[in-house]
């Protein structure tokens, strides 16, 4: 699956930075919520090294068929 790697959210900002790489945060892992406010599910998809290359990976992290 193809996530983005970073995100800028200088725009969100209420005093924008003069230096745009203080708004630049790299991602890492996001949480997901699949349902209503009443019951759902929860999956996560999080980055890690590949085991056999230098890159780094999304992994979906899903207790559903557990």
């Amino acid at each position: 699956m193809n996530w983005i790697d970073s995100i800028n959210l200088q725009s969100y900002c209420s005093n924008p930075v003069q230096n745009q790489k203080g708004s630049i945060y790299e991602m890492y892992s996001v949480i997901t919520h699949h349902g209503n406010t009443n019951s759902g599910h929860y999956t996560c998809m999080a980055k890690r090294k590949h085991p056999l290359e230098k890159t780094k990976v999304w992994v979906n992290f899903d207790d559903e068929k557990t």
